[in-house]
């Protein structure tokens, strides 16, 4: 497989003229402007390629069921230039889940920080997110999610908080690269917005039949159900966590919520990066921090 670079084509001008001209490429964005990122990862081979002409390499199976990576990071890269905000794009924050079949680029937006009721010191870090997959199997997301430092021996909790969301067709590809070209800019104002929802629930008490019922929701537990023991264990799991952190921050709305990351990231059996990323754990955050936010 060879790449632009291979094709001596070193101008803006004439990578245009060869796109037109179908050559191999994974651009097919109308963008006059390339980020040196997407420029890097073309040349190290890490995206899928396909053009007009059929598929070039790796484990696409229709080229109008996927959204190339490398469109959406053009895509962010052009809009970061024109509202001037300052977002940093690096190869080091391209990671890849499920047999690399699903890749994710990181971008840092800042640091929400504020001081709970009972002195404790909170810091959680805001980044922009823009996944998709390979193969026409996984959804793509654009959105934002938080990763928060919980103590000082680097235990991090990880929460998705996702605002768009596609199947892999041609027409909601299409809807996905509208929508991230449109509301980018108001990314910028995620820290905010984060510290704000941070200080409401801080600031709301939960009592013990809230912690129950949300319990029952969180597990899937019916009514009248008969516990069975994984359950009783993954509950026990997520008591462990809740002890932490409300032990922390109180018993609040925000360290209920607090305490469904920390299990979802730490004390789930499947816990992990990929799990709270692109999984059931990404499913559980969302969950409960909809049942949160509703108390």
């Amino acid at each position: 497989m060879k790449f632009l670079k291979d094709l001596g084509i070193d101008t803006q001008a004439e990578r245009i003229e060869t796109i037109k001209a179908g050559c191999p490429t994974v651009f097919e964005s109308k963008s006059m402007i390339f980020c040196p990122l997407t420029e890097k990862l073309i040349e190290d081979g890490f995206f899928t390629i396909s053009n007009s002409n059929g598929n070039i390499h790796g484990k696409v199976a229709n080229k109008n069921s996927v959204v190339q990576m490398a469109d959406l990071i053009d895509i962010a890269y052009n809009v970061n230039l024109k509202y001037d905000l300052n977002l940093q794009f690096e190869k080091s924050n391209v990671e890849y889940y499920k047999e690399e079949s699903v890749a994710e680029i990181t971008i840092p937006l800042g640091q929400s920080e504020f001081r709970t009721r009972n002195g404790f010191e909170d810091k959680t870090n805001i980044f922009l997110f823009i996944k998709t997959g390979f193969g026409g199997v996984n959804s793509s997301e654009v959105g934002i999610f938080t990763k928060r430092l919980v103590c000082t021996n680097g235990l991090e909790i990880r929460q998705g908080l996702s605002y768009f969301k596609c199947k892999h067709t041609e027409k909601m590809n299409e809807k996905l690269k509208v929508f991230l070209g449109e509301v980018l800019p108001k990314f910028t104002t995620s820290v905010q917005d984060f510290t704000a929802m941070s200080v409401k629930l801080d600031s709301k008490d939960i009592t013990d039949m809230d912690i129950e019922n949300f319990k029952r929701d969180f597990f899937d537990i019916k009514k009248d159900e008969k516990i069975s023991t994984k359950k009783e264990n993954m509950m026990e799991a997520f008591n462990r966590g809740m002890e932490i952190e409300m032990g922390r921050v109180g018993q609040t709305a925000w360290g209920l919520l607090q305490a469904a990351t920390h299990y979802t990231n730490h004390g789930h059996p499947r816990a992990s990066a990929e799990f709270v990323a692109t999984g059931t754990g990404a499913t559980l955050n969302a969950k409960a921090e909809k049942f949160i936010l509703a108390l």
